[in-house]
């Protein structure tokens, strides 16, 4: 269900833990059987689970949740249980190749969902570690971010859908001390202390010195939380830097963001002469040249004349104006790009 529900890690020796949280598995004995709900407490803690040895030849082992329903499956017992599936022993196996896993279809009892694949090696050589294990959890609750490419607990906010949304350009030419704001949806609750993104320096690096800032709103406009000043890191022209921005004065002890919309907004300094930097991001800009797009209402503001990274003084949004209906108003306007930004514990 979440992103750390039944997440298998490395114990010791030939032992893996299974943490406590919440599972959902269908069954698949019958063509008519339902979905059942696991559920570990925390209270249980941690589940140990421990492999058997490999000997001649490495072996892919299947943790998985399994369902034990004796009036749909062969077996007995009504249970949900942590399980091994033990794969073959085969020369060469890796996690990539999966060489002599089980068939999970054609098992006895199919009422299953996998949640790591196990590598062990022939005598343990190299030992079992978390570099053995795969994560192959699926995801029940939409916009969990699953640990396969970055350990860090996060969550998008998306974009309305017919925004301009992509890769962008900020310049000094055109966007320099301005700001913008864009409604977006963010997908599940988290608890989060700051905020994560991405930008790369153009063609001219803008200085270090320059500055930025994020700030989050609720969907009737009022302040959230924001950032201090973000500083741009110099370097060389295109040149990647990850924001990971605290917020500035700190949340609340437990504050939680729920699911539901949230305003973002972006100012940006005065950056440094003919400098620009590129970023994932939402606009409503829009030119003559390619054509009239309209855009959805009042789900982008921009704040008039440069202020800069200066946030209204009344604490909302309604310190702006210009709440954007058509993005073609007044033709190009050089709204500053809102980045699509994550929040992150």
């Amino acid at each position: 269900m979440g992103r750390d529900d039944m997440r298998v890690t490395f114990s010791a020796g030939l032992t893996v833990n299974v943490s406590p949280g919440v599972a959902y598995v269908r069954g698949r004995a019958k063509a008519d059987q339902g979905m059942y709900r696991v559920y570990q407490s925390t209270v249980g803690g941690s589940i140990p689970v421990t492999l058997s040895a490999a000997a001649a030849n490495p072996r892919v082992d299947q943790i998985v949740v399994q369902i034990k329903d004796s009036a749909e499956t062969p077996g007995g017992g009504n249970d949900g249980v942590i399980d091994v599936i033990a794969g073959t022993p085969t020369a060469g196996t890796t996690l990539d190749s999966r060489a002599g896993a089980a068939d999970l279809t054609t098992i006895q009892n199919p009422n299953v969902i996998v949640l790591a694949d196990v590598l062990i090696n022939a005598n343990n050589s190299p030992a079992l570690s978390n570099a053995n294990i795969r994560d192959r959890r699926p995801f029940t609750m939409y916009g969990t971010h699953p640990p396969v490419f970055n350990d860090i607990d996060q969550v998008t906010f998306q974009a309305p859908p017919d925004m301009h949304a992509g890769r962008v350009l900020a310049t000094a030419t055109d966007h320099a001390s301005r700001q913008s704001a864009c409604l977006m949806y963010l997908s599940r609750r988290i608890a989060a202390t700051r905020i994560r993104f991405k930008y790369q320096q153009g063609a001219t690096v803008v200085a270090t010195g320059a500055n930025m800032q994020v700030a989050i709103c609720d969907a009737s406009t009022r302040l959230i939380g924001r950032t201090g000043n973000i500083a741009f890191g110099g370097g060389s022209p295109n040149q990647g830097f990850i924001v990971n921005a605290p917020f500035t004065p700190a949340l609340p002890t437990g504050y939680v963001f729920e699911p539901g919309l949230y305003w973002v907004w972006f100012g940006l300094g005065a950056i440094t002469a003919g400098s620009s930097f590129g970023y994932i991001g939402v606009t409503a800009d829009n030119s003559a040249s390619p054509g009239f797009i309209a855009m959805s209402p009042n789900t982008f503001i921009r704040g008039t004349g440069t202020p800069g990274i200066t946030f209204p003084a009344s604490n909302t949004l309604l310190g702006l104006v210009d709440s954007f209906t058509d993005g073609f108003l007044a033709g190009n306007v050089n709204l500053l790009p809102v980045p699509i930004i994550t929040l992150a514990p």
